[in-house]
């Protein structure tokens, strides 16, 4: 029985309300000495307390998908690896082998596209995290076979699931939309688990004298995707998007890596470095590196790289300050753009209200043919 499933939710409502019936039917029936009768009934109303919990933690997860799993609720994790994709030399021939096994092992999506899950290893990093790679139909059709398609790596925030951007966050059928109305291109969207050691966040960070999360998230997993997929080779056409904590490590990471990507969405995101109970130390008692990791600090004191960011947020979320204070940072060549909602809570919802002008702004992003060739338009708050 998985663990966001109908049927796991109906056992645990079915036991939230079967526990006090049975308190009651049991109540009464309690033996041997008052201090073990007394005993016996907390238990009974501990169990009621317990599937009540159980009952609201499941539908809690079950709507911001924080476990898709038993093996990722218990930190271990795993997503079949499409192997026969993997390592692929970029040949015609490989490519349509690509293709027939990405249609046949993949899930077929609303409008023709396909949702591969699959597993990223770095071969440095020694790193692992499972991912939904999203190929738009177009990718498929022989119109596009000789077309290299723009891509988006996505966070899901910590800590976070991938299949998130598929249920409550329907990037797929928002893309779809959006193409069709004529607002957007097709591109590639990966879906990546930025919790690379549960239960711990590691602010997608180079983690002294521990994981080196940054150089996986954003190095190597672009070099495995260049490699077996019709990808653009270009920094132009290479962009992050991520929600809350996912937005940090977009736009940290895209202000760190110019070279590679040259566009960043922050739904929600927040743009100093944080240490917490959940982090731990993760720059090794350095404030330089927690600094260096910290979009706002970079952009007081270093200079600003050539590369577009959208932070989008609404007033009534706690980081809505930082967001002001990137407005006020912003410096040339970075360029900055907002979307900002009067009402909404740090969710699902705020995020996805504005998702399709996400969409549409990194298209904008990715038809440029070079720095500064098409206006940014910042988009207007609502």
């Amino acid at each position: 029985m998985q663990l966001t499933s109908a049927s796991f939710l109906v056992v645990c409502v079915m036991a939230a309300v079967m526990a006090p019936v049975l308190t009651l039917l049991l109540w009464s029936r309690t033996r041997g000495a008052p201090v073990l009768r007394m005993a016996q009934r907390l238990g009974l109303i501990a169990v009621c307390q317990v599937t009540a919990l159980a009952v609201v933690a499941v539908l809690v997860n079950n709507y911001f998908f924080f476990y898709s799993s038993w093996s990722d609720l218990l930190g271990r994790s795993q997503v079949g690896t499409i192997t026969s994709i993997n390592a692929m030399p970029h040949t015609m021939a490989a490519e349509a082998s690509a293709i027939a096994v990405a249609r046949k092992t993949g899930q077929r999506l609303s409008g023709g596209g396909v949702a591969l899950n699959q597993t990223f290893v770095g071969t440095k990093t020694g790193l692992s995290t499972p991912a939904v790679i999203y190929l738009p139909p177009q990718y498929f059709q022989p119109k596009y076979a000789h077309t290299r398609f723009p891509v988006v790596l996505v966070f899901p925030g910590y800590p976070g699931n991938p299949p998130i951007y598929f249920t409550q966050l329907p990037i797929a059928s928002m893309m779809q939309a959006e193409v069709s109305a004529g607002r957007a291109h097709p591109f590639i969207a990966v879906v990546v688990k930025e919790t690379v050691t549960p239960p711990r966040d590691t602010e997608c960070a180079n983690v002294v004298n521990g994981p080196q999360v940054e150089n996986f998230l954003a190095v190597e997993i672009r070099d495995q995707l260049k490699h077996v997929l019709r990808t653009r080779t270009d920094r132009q056409g290479w962009a992050m998007m991520g929600s809350s904590t996912g937005g940090f490590c977009a736009v940290k990471m895209v202000m760190r890596h110019p070279d590679l990507y040259g566009a960043a969405v922050g739904l929600s995101g927040y743009y100093r470095a944080l240490l917490d109970n959940t982090t731990g130390a993760l720059y090794g008692g350095s404030k330089q590196l927690q600094n260096e990791n910290s979009p706002l600090w970079r952009l007081h004191h270093l200079a600003a790289p050539p590369v577009a960011v959208l932070a989008t947020i609404s007033r009534q979320e706690r980081t809505y300050p930082q967001t002001v204070a990137l407005m006020s940072a912003t410096k040339a060549p970075m360029r900055l753009s907002t979307l900002i909602s009067p009402t909404g809570g740090h969710n699902t919802h705020t995020y996805g209200a504005v998702l399709p002008q996400a969409i549409d702004w990194l298209d904008r992003q990715f038809q440029q043919v070079g720095p500064g060739a098409l206006p940014v338009r910042v988009l207007p708050a609502s």
